[in-house]
């Protein structure tokens, strides 16, 4: 990875193909490379000691060859539809929230869906982009299912730290790219 890659945590739900988009849109824009990431963790329950959920091993190796053609498949699909963007795509094994947080820090920025496969239906973001947005390394964008990449706000939250000035200067500066208005939030 490089630090202006724009890595999009990609799971092949609907969510995750609109983060993939919106990436995909800012790289036409910036020239930046993508790396879709799918972070799967299999949990096995243990009886040995009593019952308890652990880390596994992918199930078998038919398993992790599908995954891992999803994946191929929609970073080709996207490579193809955008002629001259570099899109690659990459299977971690892992707890999704703490490998995405950890990949942040050899990005330039990351793209998540708001919600992915698992959880309930109603939330407005998962844990996952939950957790993430508050512990990566570079900025994270949450791009929300049924708004077209350009047409809604930019929202920004900040708290006057250093960290938080960063941030609203990324968003002052994609809200001026797109056009859109700029909500900050304190």
């Amino acid at each position: 990875m490089s630090d202006d890659e724009i890595l999009v945590g990609y799971d092949g739900s609907a969510d995750a193909a609109v983060a993939l988009n919106w990436a995909l849109d800012e790289a036409g824009r910036s020239g930046r490379p993508v790396r879709l990431a799918y972070v799967f963790e299999w949990l096995t329950v243990t009886g040995w000691v009593g019952p308890a959920v652990a880390p596994g091993v992918w199930p078998d190796e038919t398993a992790r060859q599908q995954v891992e053609e999803l994946v191929r498949k929609a970073a080709a699909d996207a490579a193809a539809e955008r002629p001259g963007l570099t899109v690659h795509g990459e299977v971690f094994d892992g707890p999704p929230a703490l490998v995405l947080q950890e990949r942040s820090a050899g990005a330039g920025m990351l793209v998540l869906g708001s919600r992915g496969h698992g959880g309930f239906g109603g939330l407005l973001a998962g844990s996952t982009a939950v957790s993430v947005t508050a512990h990566a390394h570079c900025p994270v964008v949450v791009v929300r299912d049924g708004q077209a990449a350009t047409s809604g706000p930019v929202v920004v939250g900040s708290d006057g730290s250093e960290s938080a000035l960063r941030a609203l200067g990324f968003a002052v500066e994609r809200a001026a790219q797109r056009d859109v208005p700029l909500r900050v939030l304190r």
